[in-house]
């Protein structure tokens, strides 16, 4: 080196500028060193690089200023303890508030659709259905017409049907009575046995209807409708009391009060029942005069058989205009209840289209 060339004088090293990007060095950290140490002496092609890109970025800005760190979430308590240092558990949430039955919004309210485009349907519900009521009707209509048609054939066949008894006896070696017996029993059940179970079937299906056209209940349940007309004695009286608690149930206004057997009682049930019991009666006592020996018993059964077909053939006209009766109620009754709720059914729908229409599309 020439003697006659100065020394290079001590140049401190510039901070290199970091990219704003990169993580920002804090000027506190700067402040807290101010006596730092100069690093090792740099060449003097260095430090002419440095000098030029502080001149080219005189006014860089550092970025922005780094994010507080968050607080550390707070651990469980400490509990202190002969043993040792034990965590508490933290307090328990406070109950929050059942969520609402009503929905906060007016979405259930109105549909996803435009309402003016489209039909209104508003849900109401059907009443009971009380179908089979009529056709049950017609077949145990028919059913007793065939039945009193058989009884009276019967009982003009009487005189017949004792001879042919007397024959069989004799070639049976049975008595003429038994074999009477056992010849009506069968000819009854085969006529008799249709008629009576379709009507018995009629009137459980009038008894399903006419317990959903009042709360009132009534005096038997609805096992009695087949088992009280079998049992002895009882059976004098027990159908009768339920052919009324249907009436008084199915009638224009139904039960009045809250006891059903306090009701007024109809006539026709009352003559029906009463012609009916004497027209079984008489039935029987016919067939005892059919067995009795000479012409005597002969006479007295073809008077006996006259006389009794009237109240045979009138109880049968009675019980059919019960039927129709209690029918006609009952259907008149379901009539007026789908009217009532087709008329309500158009109210709902048209106040439902004036409301959409009210309301703006945009609204919904």
């Amino acid at each position: 080196m020439d003697s006659t060339t100065p020394p290079p004088k001590p140049v401190r090293p510039e901070p290199a500028v970091s990219d704003p990007e990169s993580e920002p060095v804090s000027k506190p950290d700067q402040d807290a060193e101010p006596d730092q140490e100069p690093e090792p002496e740099q060449d003097a092609e260095g430090d002419q690089d440095a000098e030029s890109e502080q001149d080219a970025e005189p006014d860089q800005d550092p970025g922005p200023e780094p994010r507080p760190a968050l607080a550390p979430r707070p651990g469980p308590a400490l509990v202190r303890t002969g043993a040792g240092t034990v965590p508490h558990p933290p307090p328990p949430d406070p109950p929050s508030d059942p969520p609402s039955p009503v929905p906060t919004s007016r979405s259930w309210v109105s549909p996803p659709f435009n309402q003016r485009s489209s039909r209104s349907f508003v849900f109401v519900p059907e009443p009971r259905p009380l179908e089979r009521l009529v056709d049950l009707a017609v077949v145990a209509l028919v059913a007793l017409f065939v039945d009193v048609l058989a009884e009276i054939a019967i009982m003009l066949a009487g005189p017949t049907l004792a001879a042919a008894s007397r024959i069989l006896a004799e070639e049976s070696g049975m008595s003429a009575d038994t074999v009477l017996d056992w010849l009506l029993i069968l000819l009854h059940l085969s006529t008799s046995a249709p008629a009576g179970m379709t009507f018995m079937f009629w009137l459980l299906q009038a008894r399903l209807n006419a317990q959903s056209l009042t709360r009132v209940p009534h005096r038997w349940l609805k096992t009695f409708i087949l088992v009280g007309w079998f049992v002895p004695v009882v059976n004098c009286w027990l159908p009768k009391q339920i052919v009324d608690d249907i009436w008084a149930s199915s009638r224009p206004g139904g039960v009045r009060g809250g006891n059903i057997a306090r009701e007024t009682h109809s006539g026709l049930v009352w003559a029906w029942w009463i012609l009916w019991l004497l027209a079984n009666g008489m039935t029987w006592l016919s067939t005892w005069t059919f067995a009795a020996p000479g012409h005597r018993g002969l006479a007295a059964s073809i008077l006996l058989n006259a006389f009794f077909l009237f109240p045979t053939v009138v109880a049968a006209i009675l019980q059919a205009a019960v039927i129709l009766r209690i029918t006609h109620f009952q259907e008149n009754h379901v009539l007026r209840e789908r009217r009532l709720l087709q008329e309500r059914r158009l109210a709902l729908q048209r106040s439902w289209t004036e409301r959409t229409e009210e309301t703006p599309v945009g609204s919904q």
